[in-house]
């Protein structure tokens, strides 16, 4: 769809400053790299001019005939105004327009807009980048309003792929900011490893040599287990050397608690900002030591709250896919793990406004470049606020894929958040979104160099790869059952042949690591770890129970009777009850689980990839599991059957299950009788499961409602079933 801009006559694009200052100068350069990169030919007349707003994040851009004037009071606000320029500029044959208007005064609605890039050998991408890369990344964050770049420093390691010593990044980079007016935070361990001597040592060396820095963030866990009284006190401590150095600088420790929500640390760490002179806010991030909303309720107004979101992980973490209610497929978990390229913008849209209302802003947390439509979508929100995603998508897809077909490209990047909703078999988004790229591909060739748009054609050759390949096996299983079935031999139809997308996928994968410097397998471009946005090592990794059936079945080749409980020991009767949390909604529990439970998925991890069939592929991890179902014969006995993976390294002595109120066991870890068959047979020897009897006096009109509990350290659960007596 073209605006009413779109047919505005053209004049040619020049830049003109109506002075000599440094900012006008470095904006005008700027602008002229874009123009050249993108090979503009004409377009809008645009002219900086220096105003004394009253915050560096202000800029205006005014209309006077065909020309722009961009009005900002330090080189920050110009890029902005750039920024804003380009994201409505759409290039034709190296012709530009404005596809809408553009001036206006502009006011961020956040004060805090930026995201942690740390350089570390953990992150998938930054670790492999040059000073000029960081500067174009941190630009280019500039241009959706970021104001804050955040290092995380003192990890301690080294790899091959760093090509600058810590400490001189630290300065270099503090330099770079500088010169782009960008904020400096930095994430910095207060480490019980550390002595207080040692710390006082090392900050004063750190703090010193930067050339900027405006915020101090030292998290109060992961790492560190520090109690909340030393974690403060060391928190001012230093907080007081770097305000010897930037007394302009900001104080803010993170919430995050080394011994979980809730308890002495969360009220000493309270206690301890409320009365505090040095600190000047805190940090609000994973591992909280109370939600977001009794913390701001608990902690002087005075005392500005900072988010530090992931947008980083997709699963194992605090936002994992659809968070609210964790249930991406199974095969996504174990095939692209927990770093892919991971588009999110409508689940970030409503992590954004359930905390806006809390904070000043955030700085994410991010581990490479392949959340980076996340980190756009999310700065954003922070400077405009309630926006349309539709246009920060087309925005991105402008700015970054000039010439292209914006509109197409912005829905096959929300396309992918939807790849990832349901099963992959049935979703028809799949298919499209790879074809669309592929077909703009052939359009516009020059995007073969473009690492952005490479890696969501890599992110949807995987999710179309994972597609074909789940239908083909369960196809196959579908076949092989219906076989036995009917009396014939115990064996399984051959794969299809998907090479030619798997051979697509790692060559797209060779030229990212080419183009950006991103890590996507361990052995050959030396990522940190295979859940480390690894993908080319987890790609490949089961997606069906085929693998693991035809395991099983070597062991008892012809066992008929063990083979046909393997294919039908998970189908139940309608009077009987079954539940996967790796296949089924918690919603179909019947009982809303109580806040902060944790769905933690096995199938990428290699010591289970094959060994556990997908019904055990995740499992449910709280303090307590509540469910209701119906339709029992109330004049039968049931066994309730947990399948539990036991925690062996905890003394669990108060594990309770209960039936309508009633207590049926009540004990050490786990009681009941252990179905060592089961184990063996057809699940895995990591898990147990765990059989208790449920009177029939005890079963309600056929109802029954279920609670178990562990105070201490929880439970751990893949599988429900209630089963009739033999």
């Amino acid at each position: 769809m073209k605006s009413k801009f779109f047919n505005n006559p053209l004049c040619p694009l020049s830049v003109k400053t109506s002075g000599n200052s440094e900012s006008e100068k470095k904006a005008e350069n700027i602008l002229n790299s874009e123009i050249t990169e993108r090979k503009i030919k004409s377009g809008i007349d645009v002219v900086f001019r220096t105003e004394n707003f009253e915050s560096n994040d202000y800029f205006e851009i005014e209309k006077s005939g065909d020309s722009r004037i961009i009005k900002a009071k330090t080189v920050r606000g110009f890029i902005y105004g750039i920024g804003l320029l380009l994201r409505k500029t759409r290039v034709t044959s190296g012709k530009v327009c404005l596809v809408r208007e553009i001036s206006g005064k502009y006011r961020p609605y956040k004060k805090v807009r930026g995201h942690q890039c740390g350089y570390r050998p953990l992150p998938n991408t930054y670790d492999a980048w040059s000073y000029s890369d960081y500067e174009r990344y941190l630009l280019e964050m500039m241009y959706f309003g970021a104001n804050t770049f955040e290092d995380s420093l003192r990890d301690g390691k080294s790899n091959e792929l760093m090509k600058y010593d810590e400490d001189d990044f630290l300065v270099k980079i503090s330099e770079i900011c500088d010169g782009l007016d960008m904020n400096v935070s930095i994430w910095y361990p207060n480490d019980e490893k550390e002595t207080l001597e040692d710390g006082i040592k090392d900050r004063e060396k750190v703090f010193s040599e930067m050339k900027r820095i405006d915020f101090y963030f030292p998290p109060g866990g992961d790492p560190g287990k520090l109690d909340a009284v030393e974690f403060i006190r060391r928190t001012e401590i230093y907080g007081k050397i770097l305000k010897k150095y930037h007394p302009g600088a900001k104080v803010y420790p993170s919430a995050q608690s080394p011994d979980g929500p809730g308890g002495k640390w969360a009220i000493d760490f309270i206690d301890g900002i409320n009365s505090s002179k040095v600190i000047d806010g805190y940090v609000y991030g994973p591992n909280w030591a109370l939600p977001c909303h009794e913390l701001r309720e608990r902690i002087d107004k005075k005392y500005p709250m900072r988010f530090y979101p992931d947008i980083t992980h997709s699963l194992r973490c605090e936002y994992p896919v659809h968070f609210t209610d964790p249930d991406r497929d199974y095969s996504f978990d174990a095939c692209l793990s927990r770093e892919a390229s991971d588009p999110r913008p409508q689940e970030y849209r409503e992590l954004f406004d359930m905390v806006q209302n809390y904070s000043e802003g955030s700085v994410s947390y991010s581990e490479g470049v392949h959340d980076d439509v996340n980190k756009f979508v999310y700065s954003d929100m922070d400077f405009y606020g309630k926006i349309r995603l539709r246009d920060t998508l087309s925005d991105y897809s402008r700015l970054f894929f000039p010439g292209a077909d914006e509109e197409r490209l912005s829905e096959d990047i929300e396309g992918q958040e939807l790849s990832w909703v349901g099963d992959p078999e049935i979703n028809p988004v799949i298919n499209a979104v790879y074809n669309d790229l592929r077909r703009e591909l052939e359009n516009h060739p020059e995007l073969n160099s473009n690492w952005r748009y490479m890696m969501l054609l890599f992110r949807s050759a995987c999710d179309k790869y994972i597609k074909l390949r789940k239908t083909d096996e369960n196809d196959i299983i579908t076949d092989a059952v219906k076989n036995f079935e009917l009396g014939g031999e115990i064996g399984f139809g051959e794969k299809e042949d998907f090479s030619f997308l798997r051979n697509e996928i790692f060559e797209i994968g060779d030229k990212l690591n080419k183009l950006i410097g991103i890590q996507l397998d361990v052995e050959n471009q030396k990522g940190a770890g295979w859940e480390r946005g690894c993908v080319l090592d987890t790609v490949d990794s089961p997606v069906s129970n085929l693998d693991y059936y035809k395991s099983k079945i070597s062991e008892y080749p012809s066992d008929r009777e063990k083979t046909e409980r393997l294919f039908n020991i998970r189908k139940r009767g309608g009077d009987e009850f079954y539940f996967s949390f790796a296949l089924q909604n918690l919603d179909e529990l019947n009982v809303k689980q109580s806040p902060y439970y944790y769905i933690e998925p096995l199938s990428d991890m290699p010591e289970y990839r094959g060994k556990l069939p997908v019904e055990m592929s995740k499992i449910y991890d709280h303090y307590s599991l509540k469910f209701k179902t119906g339709g029992l014969t109330e004049e039968t006995g049931y066994k309730l059957c947990l399948n539990i993976k036991p925690r062996y390294r905890q003394a669990v002595k108060d594990f309770t299950v209960k039936v309508n109120g009633a207590v049926i066991y009540s004990g050490k870890q786990y009681g009941g009788t252990i179905n060592k068959d089961f184990n063996r047979y057809y699940g895995n020897e990591n898990f147990e499961m765990h059989e208790y009897n449920i009177p029939s006096d005890l079963i309600k009109n056929g109802c029954v409602e279920i609670e178990i509990g562990e105070p201490l350290v929880g439970i751990q659960v893949s599988e429900i079933f209630i089963l009739k007596m033999e």
